[in-house]
């Protein structure tokens, strides 16, 4: 069985109009917050509570079902509940492809289940851009191409200056 060790914090933030809000997250993105804040003079987060703990991973059926407590209702429905969040992010995945085609009737995900993961990839800055501005990252390369063409073939413009 593997096991890894995750701290997790639980903060609140005072907005500008005094209202406070709480959030968790990684120490790490914590800590991200509180230096991010701290530099641009902004409210600092305050740590509320912090819990350092395991979780621990099946490897095979038999440690699931023993991480399950041997009770195989309870390894099922664990089961379920990961391959139902696995086909949900696989129609999101799809739902968010530039090249979507609508189609009739209900899509079996369960394919999906199957699929070997490869974890939450990084979005490139082009990626996140191009969200930003609702278009794919191919459309704003190919803008930015057609700018910095037409920009490369634009004669500079020289002032006259009267003597």
């Amino acid at each position: 069985m593997k096991q890894n060790t995750v701290t997790k914090v639980w903060y609140e933030v005072v907005g500008d109009g005094g209202e406070k809000s709480r959030a968790f997250t990684s120490e790490e993105a914590f800590n991200k917050k509180v230096a991010k804040a701290t530099k641009d003079g902004e409210a600092v987060p305050t740590l509320v509570n912090q819990l350092t703990y395991t979780v621990a991973f099946a490897e095979t059926l038999d440690e699931a079902l023993a991480l399950a407590g041997g009770d195989e209702s309870i390894a099922v429905t664990h089961f379920n509940y990961g391959s139902s969040l696995r086909q949900h992010n696989e129609a999101s995945d799809m739902l968010s492809d530039p090249n979507f085609q609508p189609q009739d009737g209900p899509v079996d995900m369960a394919f999906s289940v199957a699929e070997k993961s490869e974890g939450r990839r990084k979005q490139t800055n082009e990626e996140k851009a191009a969200k930003a501005l609702g278009v794919t990252a191919e459309q704003l390369i190919a803008a930015l191409a057609s700018i910095k063409q037409a920009n490369a073939t634009q004669q500079p413009q020289v002032a006259n200056s009267a003597s």
